[in-house]
Order: structure tokens, then sequence, then C-alpha cells
């Protein structure tokens, strides 16, 4: 499975990449691609925060529209979690 990024500068890219290859992790061979979608979506809402309170007060990250946000900083809103998807 090759993967190929592209996102603003000024991200870390080995954090990124790390992150990734952490949430493929749950993938196993043999599984179904219904089972995939479901391992990696349960991974992404259990290692990640919707950034609930920051959304209130306008005081967002731009990350948490990124699936870096998602992945690295684990707080997102729907944006980031579907990007990450």
């Amino acid at each position: 499975l090759d993967l190929y990024m592209t996102y603003a500068e000024g991200f870390d890219d080995a954090a990124f990449d790390q992150a990734v290859k952490e949430a493929l992790s749950v993938v196993k061979e043999g599984m179904t691609d219904l089972e995939k979608a479901i391992a990696l979506h349960e991974y992404i809402v259990l290692n990640c925060a919707y950034d609930y309170e920051n959304y209130l007060n306008s005081t967002m990250s731009p990350n948490v529209y990124s699936a870096y946000g998602v992945m690295v900083d684990r707080a997102a809103v729907c944006q980031g979690y579907a990007l990450a998807f």
C-alpha cells in the first residue's frame, strides 16, 4: 500500500508518517474491505478527540481541518476526520 500526502509546509512529516503506520497496523491480512473500513474508523474515533471546545470559542488550530490534526495532534473537526479516513 503506497500513500502519498500533500499538505502545507511546517508539519512534521516523520510524525505524520509514523502515525499513519500506526493507524494502518489495525488492518490485517485477510480482512474484507468492510472490515478494513470499520477497523480504520474505530482507530480514528478512539484516537482523536473532536475539538468541540475550541470550535465553540473559535480558537481552533488550522490543523483540526486536516488529516494531520487527526493523526498527529489527535484533535480535529469533521473535515479532519473525513480527510484522515
